[in-house]
């Protein structure tokens, strides 16, 4: 069983109704951007292909001239206000894929995937 509840700076992610939430305001998602993002979670601070990342979400790989997977880290960004001022990035690895990184995080209990029903990430205190 997953964890419900990712906690990251003031964004809320259930992945069970498969929602996001800011300031706990809800966040209008996608199927597929959310897929990304949960994709993307799981590969934490791991660079993942263009290729891995379209497996995962639409079953293979789309076609070479598609800015699909382009505009879905577009929308996400833009939705989850990923500005730099959060501790949470995606960044974009050139002619490879794309990056998801957490900053200066300590993440508590276990990893994602655990049995526990809430994860929160939090800024180590300075």
């Amino acid at each position: 069983m997953k964890r419900r509840y990712l906690y990251i700076d003031n964004i809320k992610i259930d992945r069970v109704f498969r929602a996001v939430e800011i300031d706990d305001k809800a966040v209008g998602m996608t199927p597929c951007e959310f897929d990304v993002l949960e994709f993307l979670l799981r590969n934490k601070n791991k660079i993942v292909s263009r290729w891995a990342i379209q497996k995962a979400v639409w079953g293979g790989e789309l076609d070479p001239s598609s800015r699909t997977l382009e505009v879905h880290i577009s929308q996400i960004r833009s939705k989850l206000r990923l500005d730099g001022n959060k501790n949470i990035r995606i960044v974009t690895v050139y002619a490879v894929g794309y990056r998801l990184m957490l900053d200066d995080m300590v993440m508590s209990n276990a990893e994602l995937g655990d049995t526990e029903s809430t994860q929160r990430v939090t800024t180590h205190a300075g």
